[in-house]
């Protein structure tokens, strides 16, 4: 090979593994990805910055999502350290209305649902977070 008008070896044995992992072609699953087909059963949840600042003095907002029906609802929060008892209200509140229990969370392991409160929320429930 030649850059530059230098010709360049690679060196006999050379094996690099960043190199490699870098080249290496994708592998595309061709399992369709598995989730609930019960409604109200999974719920993903995560918490974005919200810029201007809202109405009220907003600065968060977070969905969450019913992967099985596809459902959305935001909730609008002031600080980020609103959300779990927020999410819980959430949780009492969608298992009066729908009569179905929640027994996944799915989270992006932000720092915001590690609060002792909602863990023991979550473990009195049954629900998997």
């Amino acid at each position: 090979m030649k850059v530059m008008g230098i010709n360049v070896k690679k060196p006999e044995g050379w094996n690099c593994r960043t190199c490699k992992l870098a080249k290496a072609p994708k592998q595309i699953s061709q399992e369709t990805p598995t989730r609930l087909k019960e409604a109200c059963a999974e719920l993903n949840v995560d918490i974005f910055p919200h810029k201007p600042q809202g109405i009220s003095g907003f600065n968060y907002f977070m969905p969450i999502r019913d992967t099985a029906m596809m459902y959305g609802w935001v909730i609008l929060l002031v600080q980020k350290n609103e959300a779990g008892p927020k999410l819980q209200n959430f949780i009492i509140w969608l298992e009066k209305q729908s009569g179905r229990s929640v027994k996944v969370i799915i989270k992006d392991g932000g720092k915001e649902f590690i609060l002792t409160s909602i863990k023991q929320f979550t473990t009195q429930k049954g629900i998997a977070i």
